[in-house]
């Protein structure tokens, strides 16, 4: 069998296209990510500073402790919750 080559007037091949990622985060979405996570740690440093020196290191550390109390319950509720979805 030997390759004729195409009549004439017909269709070539497609022209090759650059490969692209599928489902890959554009530039502008990977910096405003990046942008959205340094203003909330910069926000989030400056409101624990602003506490801190307002009420003392000791009374930032009492709230931190006693914010943690009701998690750990709520947590444990989750999870024993969870347990029928599996």
């Amino acid at each position: 069998m030997t390759l004729a080559p195409p009549p004439a007037g017909a269709p070539g091949p497609d022209p090759v296209r650059p490969a692209t990622a599928v489902g890959g985060a554009s530039t502008l979405t990977v910096l405003a990510w990046i942008g959205f996570a340094l203003l909330a740690v910069v926000t989030g440093t400056l409101t624990l500073l602003t506490i801190t020196l307002s009420t003392g290191p000791g009374a930032v550390g009492v709230g931190a402790v006693l914010a943690l109390v009701p998690v750990i319950p709520v947590v444990a509720f989750y999870l024993w919750l969870d347990r029928w979805e599996r």
